[in-house]
């Protein structure tokens, strides 16, 4: 068994312990609920890692091993990544890229947070690797991986559409396209179409809600806002880390690399750059550019500079762990979603008594949900719209409910036949309200 097999059981064999004890973020929790509302897709997103979620439903009551099927998937694409850059990479550089997958934050420790870059991360491989093996044989077989790697990749996340713009650009500008490649590009199509059907009939069935959604939220701002752009530069440097943002720098003006590697690696690090001008742009939108950015400045990194990079990163893993489980953070001023996720299950715990209860955010009612393994929905029309309010059950019907809520925060619009009886204060900023209905 080689080196890398060995370091991928090491690291799996880690990341399931670790992800199986470590308790469960309001976002993992949400998607969660999702694969208690089975659906063709959700409003949110395409609905794979709701699918990944409902695999493990029969374990969900042990610790967090329900996020098992979603990061051994994200681990298993490994093996995907690796044979893209073994022609490129020596084996000592191949081990910095491994070093750099498994450490850095999105990538490494952040794949045993479920979430739909999990599987974009394992089809994104899968659909290049059967690209460049259909740009050799011109086989069917080949193009026909391609479209189920994009039409699953699409179900996972609507970010996959960039690797279509991204491939054509390359495959355009090395003028790649030829008559023989007719036929598997219909095959491409066919089953791109087949296996992320779930996404277009459920989109059709609700006015193509969920694209509508995913377009505002990327590019809905009405005036630019600096803070959009320069965050996402600045943060970027620092996910990838500089001492790596520069090596990946200079190896791109130095080394004589592939374009497709090239445009893997920057496209989406300036498509969503583009976005930042109309739009808050989140960190982790670029992620499927870092496998490649990490292959390049590989190539370039010294020994130190890959073990000071990968122990900061593995430093900081260590203290947020830390702080999640044993909350070794001071509590006034703690900026980490660590806190909140300790927060939201002390609210659990002390609101048993409390039934019908509704939550303020998506967040806190799937976190809780989770926690107490019984349904709680966020108040219907309260902040943003999102999946709770599509759901019958999220709209009080008894004439008596809790609504557990910050401090000073009323109810929302529509509930003007209720009024608040009681206000209880739970601490750190958070309300229980009891609510009737006018009599």
């Amino acid at each position: 068994m080689t080196q890398f097999a060995w370091l991928w059981i090491a690291t799996l064999i880690l990341k399931l312990l670790l992800s199986g004890i470590l308790p469960l973020a309001p976002d993992e929790a949400y998607y969660w609920v999702w694969s208690h509302h089975f659906q063709l897709s959700y409003y949110d997103h395409p609905p794979f890692v709701a699918w990944l979620f409902a695999i493990a439903q029969p374990m969900e009551s042990i610790f967090s091993i329900v996020r098992w099927p979603a990061v051994l998937l994200g681990h298993l694409a490994f093996w995907f990544w690796l044979p893209l850059f073994r022609n490129i990479l020596s084996g000592r550089q191949l081990l910095v890229w491994a070093a750099l997958w498994l450490t850095s934050p999105l990538t490494g420790p952040g794949s045993m947070v479920v979430t739909p870059d999990l599987p974009l991360l394992f089809f994104w491989p899968l659909a290049l690797w059967a690209l460049l093996r259909t740009l050799e044989t011109r086989s069917i077989a080949w193009a026909s991986l391609l479209g189920l790697a994009l039409g699953l990749g699409f179900c996972s996340k609507y970010h996959m559409g960039l690797f279509g713009i991204l491939a054509i650009a390359w495959l355009t500008w090395e003028r790649k396209f030829s008559r023989d490649l007719v036929v598997p590009i219909l095959a491409c199509v066919v089953f791109f179409f087949i296996f992320s059907s779930p996404v277009w009939i459920w989109n059709a069935q609700n006015d193509f809600v969920s694209f509508k959604f995913q377009m505002n939220h990327g590019l809905g701002g009405e005036s630019w806002k600096p803070f959009w752009t320069w965050s996402y530069v600045l943060g970027q440097i620092l996910l990838l880390f500089p001492l790596v943002s520069w090596a990946a720098a200079n190896g791109l003006r130095k080394e004589p690399l592939p374009l497709w590697l090239k445009v893997f690696a920057i496209g989406p690090l300036l498509f969503f750059f583009a976005t930042s001008f109309k739009g808050k742009v989140e960190a982790n939108w670029p992620i499927v550019a870092y496998p490649f950015v990490f292959a390049i400045a590989s190539r370039q990194l010294a020994r130190w500079q890959v073990w000071s990079t990968s122990a900061v990163w593995m430093g900081i893993f260590v203290i947020l762990a830390a702080d999640l489980s044993l909350g070794v953070l001071p509590e006034t001023n703690n900026p980490l979603k660590t806190k909140e996720i300790r927060e939201f299950s002390r609210l659990g715990e002390i609101t048993r008594d409390s039934r019908p209860l509704y939550a303020h955010s998506y967040q806190m009612a799937s976190k809780m949900s989770f926690d107490l393994k019984e349904p709680i929905y966020k108040l219907q029309g309260n902040g943003r719209r999102d999946f709770f309010d599509t759901l019958d059950a999220s709209r009080p019907r008894d004439s008596l409910f809790y609504f557990l809520t910050y401090e000073r925060h009323g109810l929302p619009h529509g509930y003007d036949g209720y009024q608040i009886v009681t206000r209880q204060s739970l601490g750190s900023g958070y309300e229980l309200l009891e609510v009737r209905m006018e009599q």
